[in-house]
């Protein structure tokens, strides 16, 4: 009992020895602090240095009135229940996890652990309980470490920030390297255009369709390529053309809608078996008299308005008739009369032209070769037309002819480039 009375003792003085300068401090709110130190420093909102220093001074004289066991703490039952039997007390204050072997100063016996003060090797069996003084310590550090982790926080936070600017711009610039990358590797509008003419000139080589080589397209793609050949002065194997075939061949300008086919025959026209009919025979009769002399007009160059005005209102009531009696007819029929007619419009469009006739004479196809005919139209400026019933044998012919002599050029073109290329060399 005196043992226990001592280590009372003990304790309560080395706890007011450490509280007592809140003495000191409590008086030099009145005596003003040391040069250097700022009585106005607060360790919280609205809580000075000064305040806080009396705080813990008056706590700490408060605590040390109680005994170690009214926390829960009995020297002699380590950790069980307290000498009162608090079961609350002592799980509170308890820890059955503790290392034995570390001495803290909060360990059994006071302030040291046991009887003889601090020592390493304190009870392994005994109890642990925090003071009131190491509680309030423990707190304040605790403000300290979570101040330190918030300003921590802060600059890490700082640091992401950053970061994801960095990534915004890494980002932008991807975005517009990737924008430079496309647009190096994108296919311009002329790029499309050429290879769309690139496809229609392998269509054009290759066996096209019979459509393609009738209404000209499949000719006038290769007349295309073979006038560029020449410009470059290229002489072309000697292909012969047959008379009668070139005969059948019709020209017209560059641009619109026109053809001389129809008329070439000095104006006298072959009409397919549909308009043959008496449904159709007055404006029928009409255009057989008119031909002949708008062909004549056509050579002099003094077409007649009231003439081509006449035979434009005969060819509108024939498509009328044509369109209105469609469900007597055959598909085969109505195709060869509307052919027909669409040809016999294309006439009509270019007697409206400066100088008609010279379609049907100087501006005609000529030509004993195929490069005779090639620079004949390269040199009139004139293009094909598409065939009139009649010309289909003769535009085959001469789509073959083409062919061949375009086949030849590029033959010539890829046997020049390995030479051109060993003379820069």
């Amino acid at each position: 009992m005196n043992t226990l009375i001592r280590n009372k003792r003990f304790a309560m003085a080395a706890i007011l020895t450490v509280f007592g300068l809140a003495s000191p401090l409590a008086s030099a709110q009145q005596r003003g602090f040391p040069i250097g130190v700022s009585p106005y420093f607060q360790v919280a909102p609205g809580l000075t240095i000064n305040q806080a220093a009396y705080n813990t001074a008056l706590l700490g004289r408060a605590y040390s009135a109680f005994p170690p066991y009214a926390f829960g703490y009995n020297r002699y039952a380590g950790a069980a229940l307290g000498v009162y039997g608090n079961p609350a007390a002592a799980a509170l204050y308890s820890n059955p996890y503790s290392n034995p072997y570390t001495a803290t100063m909060t360990s059994v016996g006071g302030l040291g652990g046991n009887d003889s003060g601090y020592s390493p090797y304190s009870n392994p069996y005994g109890g642990y309980y925090e003071t009131p003084l190491g509680g309030y310590l423990r707190g304040i550090a605790d403000v300290i470490n979570s101040e330190s982790r918030s300003l921590i926080n802060v600059q890490q936070a700082n640091l992401l920030r950053q970061q994801v600017q960095r990534e915004k711009i890494e980002n932008r610039r991807r975005i517009f390297d990737q924008y430079l990358y496309e647009r190096e590797k994108m296919p311009t509008a002329e790029d499309d255009r050429q290879k769309s003419l690139q496809e229609i000139y392998r269509r054009s080589m290759n066996d096209p369709p019979v459509g393609d080589i009738v209404s000209a397209q499949a000719l006038n793609t290769l007349l295309a390529v073979l006038q560029k050949k020449m410009d470059k002065d290229f002489q072309g194997p000697q292909i012969s053309l047959d008379e009668d075939v070139v005969r059948h061949i019709n020209v017209k300008p560059p641009s619109g809608d026109s053809n001389p086919g129809l008329l070439k025959n000095e104006g006298r026209l072959s009409w397919p078996l549909v308009l043959r009919g008496p449904l159709y025979a007055a404006d029928r009769e009409i255009l057989n008299d008119l031909t002949p002399n708008v062909y004549d007009q056509a050579i002099t160059r003094k077409v007649e308005s009231e003439t081509m005005e006449k035979m434009t209102a005969a060819v509108k009531r024939l498509n009328l008739l044509l369109a209105d009696n469609i469900k007597d007819l055959t598909p085969a029929q109505y195709s060869e009369a509307r052919r027909f007619l669409t040809n016999f419009e294309d006439a009509l469009s270019l007697l409206r032209q400066p100088n008609p006739g010279d379609f049907f004479t100087q501006k005609a196809a000529k030509g004993k070769t195929i490069g005779d005919l090639v620079q004949h139209m390269l040199k009139k400026g004139v293009v094909f037309a598409p065939a009139v019933a009649g010309d289909e044998a003769a535009y085959l012919a001469i789509h073959r002819a083409l062919a061949a002599y375009a086949a030849a050029a590029n033959t010539q073109v890829v046997a020049e480039k390995p030479e051109k290329d060993k003379t820069e060399k």
